[in-house]
């Protein structure tokens, strides 16, 4: 009974966790412009490597990381600052990349193995019911709930399956290991990405008005 009053609940929680996980995946994976965006973030690791070794090939998703944190000579700004500039100033149409990506935040939140998890405990729930209702053949209350719930549990498998496909496609698209990589390490790497490069975004257009508003006043 326990099962039958919680299922609802159940399925209200995991269903959107789901559905961002596979937007997210997605949405990472098609995108073009954020494909562009990392070739040039690459060269410009390369760049900075040529002093040191051969240029790298690959692309690793602490690159990103590095571009926060890396600064200019005179400390003034960061690499990212530096590149933003460079994406508008050569490739405009890159500039809103973003927009591309969908339930990034949301998607490092999830937990796959708490959800797969939660997703059988439902599986060993519903088959214990439908035994009870096997014994009980005459319970309309049984009845109904496999009737209303067993359709919708079916949709929650088939859906943490394509979530599964999803993450484990985007995660080696990227050259790294999905068993030891988990949404909540993968998906934040370009949360942080993305929101460090909206307030460069904002300081360079802010300084862009700034030098104008001199210049008038000059």
């Amino acid at each position: 009974l326990t099962f039958m009053g919680n299922f609802p609940e159940s399925v209200r929680r995991l269903q959107p966790q789901l559905n961002s996980v596979i937007s997210a995946s997605m949405s990472i994976k098609s995108s073009t412009k954020l494909k562009k965006i990392l070739e040039i973030v690459l060269a410009f690791g390369n760049y900075m490597n040529s002093s040191k070794r051969g240029a790298a090939y690959g692309f690793r998703l602490q690159s990103l990381d590095l571009l926060l944190e890396t600064k200019s000579t005179d400390r003034s700004q960061t690499l990212l600052h530096f590149m933003t500039s460079i994406i508008l100033e050569k490739y405009p149409e890159l500039a809103n990349f973003h927009t591309d990506l969908h339930f990034v935040d949301k998607a490092a939140l999830v937990s796959l193995d708490g959800i797969l998890q939660d997703i059988r405990s439902l599986e060993r729930g519903m088959e214990m019911t439908k035994k009870e209702f096997l014994v009980q053949d005459d319970s309309p209350v049984l009845k109904e709930f496999i009737k209303t719930n067993s359709e919708q549990l079916d949709s929650l498998i088939k859906d943490s399956k394509t979530a599964q496909e999803a993450y484990v496609s985007v995660v080696e698209y990227f050259g790294e290991n999905p068993k030891t990589t988990q949404p909540s390490m993968f998906f934040p790497m370009f949360g942080r990405f993305v929101k460090a490069y909206k307030t460069a975004l904002q300081e360079i257009e802010q300084k862009k008005k700034m030098e104008e508003i001199q210049s008038c006043e000059g």
